[in-house]
């Protein structure tokens, strides 16, 4: 795996359980790796960034969505896979 990650800007793997990256498009996110300077990975902490400054409403806490307030004493809300796959 390691000497295949100069050549691909993505590198992961599917479970069992219904992920096909040809098929569907779908992976894991849990272990993931790219060559240095990957597109792919810039794109995606660049979401993360936005997902986390971009803050929400108090009544957007409880939704299935990355939400912080401007106020720093309450914590993010970030639900399950929402900064690895819902990215």
């Amino acid at each position: 795996l390691v000497q295949r990650l100069d050549g691909y800007d993505l590198v992961s793997y599917e479970t069992g359980g219904g992920q096909s990256c040809t098929k569907l498009g779908s992976f894991s996110s849990n272990f993931m790796g790219g060559r240095k300077g990957s597109i792919v990975h810039k794109a995606v902490w660049e979401a993360q960034k936005r997902a986390l400054t971009n803050h929400c409403h108090r009544d957007e806490m409880k939704l299935e969505k990355v939400c912080c307030l401007d106020d720093p004493n309450v914590k993010c809300h970030i639900p399950w896979t929402q900064l690895g796959e819902g990215i």
